[in-house]
């Protein structure tokens, strides 16, 4: 009886130990190793499929997110996007400076960081991330 009940309640916890041993050694990998708080990346969106969003401009940023973290390589699922440090995440696109499209920022909260996404005139999108503390 000792044998299943340890087996059942290892089934229960180890899931939610792998999950988070796989959200601090995402972290760990976004912060070369917890060496910096914070640390920009740049996705060039010709390397990958990305479709056009058109004026949805948070779906853009959390796909490059997304990919931000793939390229990292963290597991898709560790990852929450309505989870920040506070309860509820809060996710944001504006224009920097009125009428300039092209100010546009935008920032996502997730269980792991913070995220600012900003896009260059061509074809690259450049993502800060910064971790919670």
């Amino acid at each position: 009886m000792k044998i299943f009940l340890s087996f059942f309640l290892m089934t229960l916890i180890f899931p939610f130990g792998a999950q988070a041993f796989e959200k601090e050694a995402c972290i760990s990998n976004l912060t070369d190793n917890y060496f910096v708080n914070s640390k920009s990346f740049t996705i060039d969106t010709d390397r990958y499929n990305v479709r056009d969003y058109g004026n949805d401009h948070l779906a853009f940023a959390i796909l490059m997110v997304r990919l931000t973290l793939k390229e990292e390589g963290c597991q898709r699922d560790v990852v929450n996007f309505g989870q920040g440090p506070l309860g509820r995440a809060t996710h944001s696109c504006e224009l920097l400076v009125p009428g300039r499209e092209y100010s546009r920022s935008c920032y996502i909260e997730t269980n792991l960081g913070a995220f600012i996404i900003t896009t260059d005139f061509q074809t690259l999108a450049h993502v800060i991330y910064k971790r919670w503390d």
